[in-house]
């Protein structure tokens, strides 16, 4: 492969992460909770979602592994101060 081909595989793959940058959820709205929550409220929100998307509580909705990895991430974002 020539320099321009590994310069456009560059650019590819660098559109590529900014865009899935981008769509990374609101954790917020994710967990349900006010942009103001403090504390408390985070960690409530984290455990009725965590419990509602909970792959072995939730045999029904195949996305439900999915979800339960976004609440983790979103929690994990917000318990830090």
């Amino acid at each position: 492969m020539n320099k321009i081909g590994w310069i456009f595989l560059l650019l590819a793959f660098i559109f590529i992460a900014a865009e899935a940058a981008t769509k990374m959820p609101d954790p917020y709205k994710v967990l349900g909770i006010p942009r103001d929550a403090d504390d408390d409220q985070i960690k409530a929100g984290f455990k009725k979602r965590s419990k509602k998307y909970h792959p072995d509580r939730n045999t029904v909705d195949p996305r439900a592994k999915e979800k339960f990895e976004k609440v983790v991430n979103a929690y994990e974002l917000l318990k830090d101060p």
